[in-house]
């Protein structure tokens, strides 16, 4: 009886275990402008990640952690552990459920958030807690199909030894598509979203946004997947009721592939969103982004990505951030692989003390295990 059960469970459980380290080379660590520091790091990620499926459930589970080692500035080392549950009810039945849990931990000097390096010589632990939960319900015929679903997000963040920020965002979000011919189709969604701030100091940052987004996506051919949408978001500030920002948004991407080994990729997009965890700075992101991927044989491939963003805040800065990055994947066998690559950065800004660029050179070497 013991050995059916073992069988049963290892036929069902699905583990996953890998480890990255890589070794860099950067420029300029503290992304200064006039004060360029250069250093070696020596980054190590192990992850561990499980699944559970049940008939139509799925549990899974996973724990991963960063350590990065700086050879001439030991202050700039960190360390990083991330926890996290997930429970899916599946999508065979109208309604499904998503639930999920994270925790993440930071020993470093950057902070919450991944800002700059500093030069600050005291560590700090950073702590996050988020909690989300998702109710859909979908009815799907054979021309259209229509999903309303119900989020709620809980977070919190900050300093382990100080008070902690906390907010609550709750979504309200109704999506209909109909069945173009062949493998497109049309769709349009509506959303309403509402963050609340849990102290009181905050208060003056509770808002809620309206989000109005049409697109359409399609297959030709099954080497060109395209996809183009528009919409509107706007956000009101419920403390005075006035009107913070309201712009417009896109979302443009073509993934084409020559014969079956060689593949481009185009994106061209504009967002707007709130970052809570920044004082509810408001941001508009403008991307655009061009990459090639060609497969020389089973085991060895190559990528070229050239990237662009333009952010902008309503604080009056704007941001210009752009990178070129080759990078070359040698699959030595199934469960390892070696992966060098170069990044070139750039950032101008409206603020000129924070423009700088550097480059990093890097060696990844991805080890994994799957069952």
């Amino acid at each position: 009886m013991f050995l059916l059960n073992s069988l049963f469970v290892s036929s069902v459980l699905a583990f996953n275990a890998s480890v990255n380290s890589s070794y860099t080379y950067d420029s300029n660590v503290f992304k200064s402008k006039e004060n360029k520091s250069s250093d070696f790091i020596m980054i190590v990620s192990p992850k561990l990640s499980t699944e559970f499926p049940y008939k139509n459930f799925k549990i899974g589970g996973a724990y991963s952690t960063d350590y990065g080692r700086y050879v001439e500035r030991p202050t700039q080392d960190y360390l990083t552990q991330n926890l996290a549950f997930s429970f899916d009810s599946g999508s065979r039945s109208r309604f499904a459920l998503k639930a999920g849990y994270a925790y993440k931990s930071a020993f470093d000097v950057r902070g919450e958030s991944d800002s700059n390096p500093t030069s600050t010589e005291t560590p700090d632990v950073w702590v996050s807690h988020s909690q989300d939960a998702a109710l859909k319900y979908r009815n799907a015929e054979r021309t259209s199909s229509y999903e309303i679903s119900y989020g709620y997000t809980k977070k919190l963040f900050g300093l382990e030894e100080s008070e902690i920020k906390n907010f609550d965002s709750l979504l309200l979000k109704f999506t209909n598509d109909y069945k173009l011919s062949g493998r497109s189709r049309a769709y349009y969604s509506i959303d309403r979203q509402t963050i609340k701030y849990m102290s009181s100091s905050d208060a003056q940052f509770d808002s809620s946004e309206m989000g109005y987004l049409v697109g359409v996506d399609w297959v030709s051919s099954g080497k060109t997947e395209s996809l183009i949408e528009f919409g509107w978001k706007t956000k009101i500030n419920e403390a005075g009721g006035d009107q913070v920002f309201s712009g417009l948004v896109t979302n443009i991407k073509l993934n084409w592939a020559h014969k079956s080994y060689s593949r481009y990729k185009l994106i061209l997009s504009r967002s707007t969103k709130t970052s809570p965890s920044n004082n509810a700075t408001n941001l508009v992101t403008n991307i655009f982004s061009l990459g090639w991927t060609h497969q020389f044989t089973r085991k060895l491939s190559t990528s070229l990505k050239w990237d662009n963003s333009y952010n902008q805040y309503n604080t009056g800065q704007s941001d210009l951030l752009s990178a070129i990055s080759p990078s070359l994947m040698v699959n030595v066998t199934r469960w390892f692989s070696i992966t060098p690559n170069f990044k070139w950065n750039m950032k101008k800004s409206s603020m000129p003390n924070l423009e700088y660029d550097s480059y990093v050179i890097s060696v990844l070497f991805n080890l994994k295990y799957l069952r």
